[in-house]
């Protein structure tokens, strides 16, 4: 599966297991969402990046590790690559190239180059934070910077409890 395109089903899919497993474990702790997804064989890169999510950087008394929240100066040689996530070349000429977060910032992707894409700003606007739209193969080939926030949460985390925690090595690394 690595190195083509998944389907737009396949995209949905991955997002909607994300937001199941994000709304299963709502209420459930970091530590407790972590062993939840290690314990599993069926889970993979979607439940992984819940996570991720903001909001446990508090809870595990771990500074925010996303970075800036945009990439600053835009790619003088970059264009569009529209045709990852709606499978066509971009047809606007001309226009002002953005550099954004793959993964959203929002959702807590990281600021670095292995988490940007290059998208002209038609594009970009209707990209936003749609995770439905990512080509999440990409993720699985480029996830050194999900594996380095995790051993930060693990790190914080390890603080907090006497539990062994472990890093959901292969889960990171499936999709399905």
């Amino acid at each position: 599966m690595f190195g083509t395109e998944v389907s737009f089903q396949s995209r949905v899919n991955y997002a909607h297991r994300y937001f199941d497993f994000l709304a299963k474990s709502v209420e459930m702790s970091w530590i407790d969402k972590l062993g939840l997804v290690e314990s599993s064989t069926n889970y993979g890169l979607p439940e992984v990046l819940v996570l991720i999510q903001p909001k446990h950087y508090a809870e595990l008394k771990i500074p925010d590790p996303r970075g800036p929240t945009s990439f600053g100066a835009r790619t003088a040689h970059a264009s569009c690559r529209s045709k990852e996530i709606w499978g066509y070349g971009c047809p606007f000429t001309e226009v002002e190239i953005h550099t954004d977060h793959l993964f959203p910032y929002s959702r807590g992707g990281l600021t670095h180059y292995m988490n940007a894409m290059h998208l002209c700003s038609f594009h970009n606007t209707l990209k936003f934070t749609d995770i439905h739209l990512i080509p999440w193969e990409r993720m699985v080939e480029d996830r050194a910077w999900i594996e380095n926030v995790l051993i930060r949460l693990v790190n914080g985390a390890k603080k907090l409890t006497k539990e062994n925690l472990y890093l959901p090595t292969k889960q990171l690394s499936k999709l399905n």
